[in-house]
């Protein structure tokens, strides 16, 4: 009677202990990761994808625009964002360069910032002070470089993106022309220096 008493309970303590793995396995069964995806573990104990979810952020100002979770509203997803372009292929092997550029005239673009700025429509501005540049010093700033050194441009950008109408629409803030640093002997492109700043409305 005591050994039969003795596996009963031994039996329950097993069942038991297996019901709280269930339980613990199934606690953890799901979980959402950093980037609002609902997981679940299959029966190998691998993760899969079981469902996408929205993640609002913790704490959003009342005036932040930043992220916005109305659906009719354009989302600013980059407020805002600056990169460099190359306007010239500095690697004469790299053919997907050549046809990123074989449509891109630096030269009518530098033309037409540079007469903005001698006829007042635009203002130069230093790019490290950002203080304005006077037309003399934008003068000056031609007789050290010539126009056609114009290797790079950098834009500040604005980004939105619309979830009702699924469009993507980029505001330019400004525009920075910075010419190349060539070495003298070789004539190798080692970096860019900025020309000026431009601001657009």
């Amino acid at each position: 009677m005591k050994r039969f008493f003795a596996i009963l309970m031994l039996t329950a303590g097993l069942v038991s202990c297996g019901q709280h793995q269930a339980d613990k396995k199934t606690d953890a069964a799901e979980e959402i990761s950093e980037d609002g995806v609902l997981m679940t573990v299959n029966e190998n104990g691998e993760w899969t994808i079981l469902e996408e979810k929205t993640v609002a952020p913790a704490v959003v100002s009342e005036t932040e625009t930043f992220y916005n979770l109305d659906p009719n509203t354009a989302l600013a997803v980059a407020d805002p964002i600056s990169y460099n372009v190359d306007l010239k292929n500095y690697n004469p092997n790299d053919e997907w360069k050549n046809e990123a550029l074989s449509k891109t005239d630096r030269m009518a673009l530098a033309n037409a910032i540079f007469q903005a700025v001698y006829k007042g429509r635009l203002t130069a501005i230093d790019y490290f002070s950002e203080e304005p540049m006077t037309i003399d010093a934008v003068k000056e700033l031609e007789k050290k470089y010539n126009r056609s050194e114009i290797g790079q441009i950098m834009f500040t950008e604005k980004w939105y993106f619309s979830e009702s109408n699924l469009t993507f629409t980029k505001k330019v803030e400004s525009i920075t022309l910075a010419y190349e640093r060539k070495d003298l002997k070789t004539g190798e492109n080692h970096g860019f220096t900025p020309a000026f700043m431009v601001k657009l409305k």
